[in-house]
């Protein structure tokens, strides 16, 4: 009796399932790390408002912008780079950003509008600091900050 055809037959027909089963896993990672990718750059850059004390909208939309596109510049696998969108108000700023897959994956068609081919889109919001509590923050962590050090501050 040759146990080893019977192998090979088995092998035959289960190698392509294994190999298409990690071709997915793949894909799914690859979608999921560029979700990843822009939801970290819209929260970097909503961050960076915070740097903007005393600097009118358009500036802060303008320093936003540009922080979350500096994150975006290698981060992302097999994406178009994505849009990105700034909203300033008085008390809040929303980064948004929103970019599409290539269309040339090999299992696009598969996936077709629900799957690989679905845009990816990450937004976050942070509330903006009033430049008095700003500077007490600060001071308080200057102090803090001595006090550990031993020193006192001129």
């Amino acid at each position: 009796m040759r146990a080893g055809a019977s192998f090979t037959v088995e092998i035959s027909l289960l190698m392509p399932i294994i190999f298409g089963v990690t071709i997915l896993v793949m894909f799914m990672l690859i979608k999921l790390h560029n979700r990843n990718v822009c939801y970290c750059a819209a929260c970097r850059g909503a961050l960076e408002s915070e740097y903007c004390v005393g600097d009118s909208n358009s500036v802060i939309g303008v320093k936003v912008a540009s922080a979350a596109g500096k994150m975006l510049e290698n981060g992302l696998i097999a994406m178009a780079k994505p849009e990105v969108e700034v909203e300033v108000s008085a008390g809040e700023v929303t980064v948004g950003l929103s970019g599409t897959t290539y269309s040339d994956y090999p299992l696009a068609e598969i996936f077709g509008e629900t799957g690989m081919d679905k845009a990816t889109e990450a937004t976050c919001s942070v509330k903006r600091l009033n430049p008095g509590n700003y500077i007490r923050k600060v001071r308080t962590v200057m102090a803090a900050a001595d006090k550990i050090k031993g020193g006192e501050r001129e």
